[in-house]
């Protein structure tokens, strides 16, 4: 490409994007405003990155399509409050959309292609090195080591631990009613292995040492260990496949220092032993897809995944059942999966049923379509059959809908249903309210996805790009978890407490941490967005290399954005993105191996 035409291209990509930029959606009229720095240098990346795309691949542009349109939709609607929003199908509105999408598209693009590409040239080095460092002496023993000490210093700031104010209350409810006050009422809506070992912490701690709060502390412990020691077991993994010690020693760092992850490894959830099992899942589904693996410890792997979330099932199945079309993983993959869902249906239908362990309100899995059915009650009232009425009004309060409606999550409509429409719902009841909302959908689908995506929009929109207000990353503090402390004193007599004498160096230290979490640079990993976007980014690039041995984990990854987007809250709370955060580069990395097979590995 000449010198001129390169300028040309240029020039004509960076004004069709600062044009795109400029033009103001808050009002129906064709307006225009002065893009900030950021914008114009969006503009200005795009527009040099443009004249390093030699061949536009349908993969690459299908997802700048995706990046392109999740802009457009941020700038033009959700900057705005949801009832205060001009109507998608104005006309003049519908039109400004259109004349802008192409300026989008045109930054998008560019950067799309420069990431896959570098991804390309850089892939095969990263996973093909001989190279080591000090600690590849004792590849398992120092990264373990090493984890659980950086650990075990932050713990010593918030010692014992940063609870849950909802979960973990309700699991120390069910489990002392079930086992010290004779009325069972444990359920399957926290999964039952976590409910049962934070159970036996605090009351072994209560009874052995006369200390609930030392053995709330021993439970945290013991979390970390298991942590460290399966964040060490991959990392371990990945040295014997030949990984650059640099990516080792980086995500080493990255998984330990980031603020936004040390707050979450102190939290005692289940999302950190879900993230933990599942490290161990993907070795052995990766030493499957090279040929040694061990079906015994694949499945162990998965009913640990299962056990610790109960959407773990889906994720679980998702590499197992691709690997099915791979000859030499095909017989394992297929008693594995027939062994995990025999299992699994055998746990939830019979062991926890004999337990007198009881399911988990059918309400918990209609999350998106509850929030979206809110909706449109609120602006469609009346819009249905008396049949259609019933049917809804079995999951949903209809008459309180407008009243309890919360844009930002399903929580609160979820709360006054329960108390005041059917309580206990049926299959029947589900079928039925998922046919009407359906069909209701088909009426006003623009009001669907409206609700939708304000319910997740910070999975995807929280930088200034968007034009939203900015927006902190969510972390637990002990000033919320004492609440919960004082909860469980009154309701349960649980004494759980906060040494008196570290309140001043707690505070501190959760002060400095919050301020780590909101530097510039910093902030990108400590937001749900950033890894939302990359998953999606990394998803499409293995999806373009059309390698079969890559689709295991790229579905499997696929499936737990998915699984993200069910989630009844949206991405201010992080703790719903900690699980693809935590997975993503190891899964970019163990595919990577599998695209680039070597001879160079390490005993």
């Amino acid at each position: 490409m000449s010198i001129k035409k390169s300028v040309g291209t240029s020039l004509v990509v960076f004004l069709v994007a600062l044009f795109s930029f400029s033009i103001d959606f808050s009002t129906p009229a064709l307006l225009f405003r002065f893009p900030g720095w950021y914008e114009c240098f969006f503009c200005l990346l795009a527009a040099v990155l443009v004249n390093k795309v030699r061949k536009w691949q349908l993969t690459e542009t299908v997802l700048s399509i995706i990046y392109a349109s999740f802009l457009l939709v941020g700038r033009a609607v959700f900057k705005y409050e949801w009832d205060e929003r001009i109507p998608f199908n104005h006309g003049d509105q519908l039109f400004k959309w259109m004349i802008a999408f192409p300026g989008f598209v045109c930054v998008c693009l560019p950067v799309v292609h420069y990431m896959f590409d570098a991804l390309c040239k850089n892939g095969r080095n990263w996973v093909n090195t001989t190279e080591t460092v000090w600690f590849d002496r004792h590849p398992m023993l120092f990264p373990f080591l090493l984890s659980f000490f950086v650990q075990i210093l932050t713990f010593v700031f918030c010692f014992p631990g940063i609870m849950i104010p909802r979960d973990n209350v309700t699991q120390l409810f069910q489990f002392s009613n079930t086992f010290f006050n004779g009325k069972p009422e444990m359920t399957t809506h926290h999964p039952v292995l976590h409910t049962l070992l934070f159970g036996c912490f605090v009351w072994g701690g209560k009874i052995a040492f006369g200390s609930e709060t030392l053995g709330y502390a021993l439970f945290t412990i013991f979390q970390m260990l298991i942590y460290s020691f399966c964040l060490a077991s991959m990392l371990c993994f990945l040295k014997e496949n030949a990984v650059s010690s640099k990516i080792r020693i980086g995500c080493l760092a990255f998984f330990n220092l980031n603020p936004i992850f040390s707050n979450m490894l102190n939290t005692t959830t289940k999302d950190v032993w879900y993230v933990s099992f599942l490290l161990l899942f993907i070795v052995e589904i990766v030493k499957l897809l090279q040929g040694r693996g061990k079906s015994i410890r694949l499945f162990l792997t998965g009913l640990l995944c299962i056990l610790s979330r109960n959407e773990g099932i889906f994720v679980v199945l998702t590499p197992l059942l691709t690997g099915v079309f791979l000859k030499n993983s095909r017989k394992c993959s297929i008693v594995v999966s027939a062994l995990l869902i025999i299992v699994h249906g055998l746990i939830g239908n019979v062991v926890y049923p004999m337990a007198q362990i009881s399911p988990g309100n059918k309400r918990e899995g209609l999350s998106v379509p509850m929030q979206t059915m809110a909706r449109y009650i609120i602006g469609h009232y009346g819009e249905w059959t008396e049949k259609e009425e019933t049917w809804i009004g079995n999951v949903l309060d209809i008459e309180r809908m407008e009243e309890w409606y919360d844009p930002n999550k399903v929580d609160s409509i979820k709360d006054v249903s329960i108390n005041n429409a059917k309580e206990n719902l049926t299959g029947e009841d589900v079928l039925h309210f998922l046919t009407t909302w359906i069909k209701c959908g088909l009426r006003h689908p623009i009001t669907y996805v409206d609700a939708f995506l304000e319910l997740k929009n910070q999975y995807l929109y929280s930088t200034n790009i968007t034009g939203i207000t900015k927006v902190s990353p969510n972390q637990l503090t002990t000033d919320n978890t004492q609440y919960s402390f004082d909860t469980l004193l009154w309701q349960r007599d649980l004494r759980i407490e906060y040494p008196e004498k570290m309140a001043a160096v707690r505070r501190g230290f959760e002060a400095l941490r919050t301020k780590a979490c909101m530097l510039p640079v910093v902030r990108l990993i400590c937001i749900s967005p950033t890894y939302t976007w990359l998953a999606l980014l990394v998803i499409f690039f293995f999806l373009k290399q059309k390698a079969a041995r890559v689709l295991p984990l790229t579905f499997m990854l696929g499936v737990m954005v998915m699984v993200l987007f069910a989630t009844p809250l949206d991405g201010y709370d992080f703790r719903y993105s900690f699980s693809v955060a935590f997975v993503l580069p190891f899964c970019g990395l163990c595919n990577l191996k599998l695209l680039y097979p070597s001879e160079t590995t390490f005993e």
